[in-house]
């Protein structure tokens, strides 16, 4: 039995066309959708990439800040070694006050002294004091035109002393003391003489003989090593 299609063809079409529309339109409200959730999502990721470049622009400044901090310190430790090895090459190591106070001590009453003087000088010997003797500062003076320099660094005080004692036997007792004294060292006599001075007792003048004399030493605040080789050599002496 053959059916047959009483629907016109223009319906069919019709309901064709509806169908198709019917299909695109889910099909752009899908891919509506889909570019809203992008969108949300890309706004979201662009809100979370400027909130953590934000984050990153204050941590960079705080460890700009933190450098120039550090910067300045290291400049700041750098002009503190440089002084502290100024200071350090200018330090005379030396408490003049003890000097004196032990000067006075080891000093009896039969000993006056009329000059005293300190005088620094390098460890390097006499050749080799244009290469190996170190930095000094040398003092000017319009009146006086000599070539003295004051010299810095690893010195050693020379002290001069000089007076009048009233026998031979005390200067003998006061080179005696410096020797025996922690203070100093190499204590060397330099002169002893007799010297003949005027007084002022009674109503005439009357003179008396004394003993003018000079003594020189090395404050002892230091200690020579031995060279590295000296000891070698020391040590196989000793071995033989």
């Amino acid at each position: 039995m053959k059916e047959i299609d009483l629907l016109p063809e223009w319906y069919k079409n019709s309901r064709r066309r509806r169908d198709n529309y019917r299909l695109k339109r889910i099909a752009v409200c899908g891919i509506l959708l889909v570019i809203i959730v992008w969108n949300f999502t890309a706004a979201h990721s662009v809100s979370e990439a400027k909130k953590e470049l934000g984050e990153l622009v204050t941590k960079h400044k705080n460890v700009e800040k933190m450098s120039n901090k550090t910067d300045f310190i290291k400049r700041s430790i750098k002009n503190l070694r440089e002084k502290s090895n100024v200071l350090e090459k200018i330090d005379s190591r030396m408490d003049v006050a003890c000097v004196l106070g032990e000067l006075s001590f080891l000093l009896n009453e039969d000993i006056v002294l009329n000059h005293i003087s300190l005088k620094g000088d390098c460890f390097t010997t006499e050749t080799s004091k244009k290469s190996k003797s170190g930095s000094s500062v040398r003092t000017t003076n319009s009146k006086n035109n000599n070539k003295e320099t004051v010299k810095f660094g690893d010195v050693r005080y020379k002290i001069v002393i000089g007076g009048i004692a009233r026998n031979a036997g005390d200067v003998a007792e006061l080179i005696c003391r410096l020797e025996d004294s922690t203070y100093f060292s190499q204590v060397v006599p330099s002169f002893l003489r007799n010297k003949k001075i005027e007084t002022s007792r009674g109503s005439k003048g009357s003179s008396v003989m004394v003993n003018e004399f000079e003594t020189s030493c090395y404050l002892a605040n230091y200690e020579l090593e031995k060279p590295a080789v000296a000891k070698e050599n020391l040590a196989q002496s000793m071995r033989r």
